[in-house]
């Protein structure tokens, strides 16, 4: 009775269901049954990883018809990210094509990559394809990206201390924390991108005067526009200007000046990752931070 039982149960699991029916669907696409192929592989591909890959395949090599526009996307990705080669070159093809998805030339080769390293020869032949034809290299810029940094400055405002006495200044300490999204690529043969964010910092120093000390603080708010191009491969390099406005404090033991005024920054910088979601930056610019660096968090 036990063995009965143990029997019964062994025939009705999920697993054995999936392999009855991706044998039926592989017998089905041997006779070229193509859609009842793809049925069969619908029933089983949540228990079966292989039935997802078969139907991913029907799909890719247009056997059968998508039942959406993006479907071969949606089912592409899910083994992607759980790290099978063979879904990771398809979809750096989706996203190469732009089917299904928005084109990236950047997430191309980044699932290319990534299915190349675990020995996909049509992503690795794909590579050297793009090597060979001058387009191995996009713009490293990730979609998105949130920076802290730290640095030296220099103030928008004169101030009253530089507008009615002598005075000596000193680089005021600088802070700043800026988000990015990049929203366009694929721009100089893939190597760039553009980009549009915001940026808030703060700056405070001293100044000494001909008879006091003048303390101030400085607090930037504004928009960023950011133009990314990748010299080499993993190294994020990147021109922009900032646009936003300026307010300025300053005290002495005996005044305190008021003012807010149009701020303008140019700047350069590079961004280089040394993990999966972090990187570490420098930018140096004129207008508002002469220099500074720090970490950004990539998503």
């Amino acid at each position: 009775m036990k063995k009965i039982i143990w029997m019964i149960c062994l025939f009705s699991s999920p697993a054995v269901f999936a392999q009855r029916e991706k044998q039926e669907g592989d017998a089905m696409a041997s006779a070229e049954n193509y859609s009842g192929a793809a049925m069969m592989y619908r029933m089983c591909m949540e228990h079966d990883e292989q039935c997802l890959l078969k139907l991913i395949r029907l799909i890719y090599e247009e056997k059968i018809e998508m039942q959406t526009t993006d479907e071969l996307f949606q089912l592409t990705r899910k083994p992607a990210k759980r790290g099978n080669a063979e879904a990771q070159y398809y979809l750096g093809e989706l996203y190469s094509t732009g089917h299904g998805v928005t084109g990236s030339d950047r997430e191309a080769m980044k699932w290319y990559r990534k299915s190349a390293r675990k020995g996909n020869a049509e992503a690795q032949s794909k590579l050297l394809t793009l090597s060979q034809d001058g387009k191995g290299t996009v713009h490293n810029s990730p979609k998105n990206t949130v920076s802290l940094g730290a640095g030296i400055g220099e103030k928008i405002h004169t101030g009253y201390t530089g507008n009615y006495y002598e005075s000596k200044s000193r680089l005021p300490l600088y802070i700043n924390l800026s988000y990015e999204r990049i929203v366009m690529d694929r721009l100089f043969s893939g190597r760039g991108a553009w980009g549009i964010g915001g940026l808030g910092g703060c700056s405070f120093g001293k100044y000494a005067g001909r008879y006091h000390d003048y303390t101030y603080y400085e607090v930037v708010i504004g928009v960023r526009s950011t133009l990314h191009y990748s010299f080499v491969e993993k190294l994020d390099t990147y021109t922009g200007v900032l646009g936003g406005y300026s307010l300025y404090l300053e005290k002495s033991f005996d005044a305190t000046f008021r003012d807010g005024k149009p701020a303008c920054t140019v700047f350069v910088g590079a961004r280089y990752p040394f993990a999966n979601s972090i990187a570490v930056f420098a930018e140096a610019g004129y207008g508002y931070a002469i220099v500074h660096a720090g970490f950004s968090y990539n998503f």
